[in-house]
């Protein structure tokens, strides 16, 4: 949403100038006036998920091109039918199917089996895909990050606000897991227990979905291992460490940096 706000600079010293020098009528007056008149446009803080769990490419698999969309609208509508057209060979059918999980999903920790199988080859070079179970689950994983990360922008008004957002909800709703019964991925955050690359696997995934460059580096602190994300925004590189603040139920025990910590050992 685009606010329009006019500011009019109505100051004494502008009457005393027209005063000075002679500046009597009303014209001039209004002249000078609308030189003082600054037009300003102030962006809201708000949140545009910078990519979807899927994608299609429409012009990416050549002759086979609306077959991937069928593929594709199936995906959407969760359906467990299953999907058949004519290859010209076997080898043809199984690049299809790398070539579709590749390029139609979110590369994230959990996206290990989304997408299509090829089920079935005929000699007649029909082949059968079918979708993934998973990959309905991990849709609606994918989706409640979107819902966090809007939850997140919602209460920011800008990247590192955001940033800070994300950190605090980390502390507050996850306990670091100790014992190792955590899978260790993002989705361990919606459970209220994870490890060290679940949560900073999660960081980059809120980062991401907002438009922020974010990586994980992993690496030893006070001779625990760990990881921590290393953050781009447009103004310059910034150091984040939710996993230690979980760790340490501490929001403020490394805080945005932009610089690493000493403890922090690659």
């Amino acid at each position: 949403m685009k606010k329009h706000i006019t500011i009019l600079k109505l100051v004494c010293s502008s009457f005393i100038f027209l005063s000075l020098f002679g500046c009597s009528s009303d014209q001039q007056a209004k002249e000078i006036m609308n030189q003082n008149e600054t037009e300003f446009e102030i962006k809201e803080y708000s949140f545009v998920p910078r990519t979807t769990f899927v994608q299609y490419f429409s012009e990416s698999y050549g002759e086979h091109n609306d077959f991937a969309k069928l593929i594709y609208d199936g995906i959407n509508q969760k359906s467990t039918d299953q999907f058949s057209t004519v290859f010209n060979s076997r080898e043809e059918a199984d690049q299809f199917v790398s070539e579709f999980n590749s390029k139609t999903f979110l590369t994230t920790d959990y996206a290990i089996e989304n997408g299509i199988t090829l089920t079935d080859y005929q000699v007649n070079g029909t082949a059968t895909f079918s979708i993934l179970p998973t990959t309905f689950d991990n849709i609606e994983l994918f989706n409640q990050f979107t819902d966090l990360a809007e939850q997140l922008v919602n209460q920011s008004v800008n990247d590192l606000n955001y940033l800070n957002h994300i950190n605090q909800w980390m502390c507050e709703n996850i306990l670091y897991d100790t014992v190792g019964v955590s899978s260790n991925l993002s989705s361990d955050i919606f459970s209220g227990s994870s490890r060290a690359e679940g949560i900073s696997n999660a960081v980059k995934i809120l980062c991401n979905l907002n438009g922020i460059g974010c990586n994980v580096e992993s690496g030893t602190v006070n001779g625990i291992s760990t990881s921590w994300n290393k953050i781009h925004t447009t103004e310059r590189v910034y150091y984040l460490d939710c996993t230690m603040n979980v760790y340490y139920q501490n929001p403020k025990a490394y805080e945005l940096s932009d610089k690493l910590w000493e403890d922090h050992l690659q």
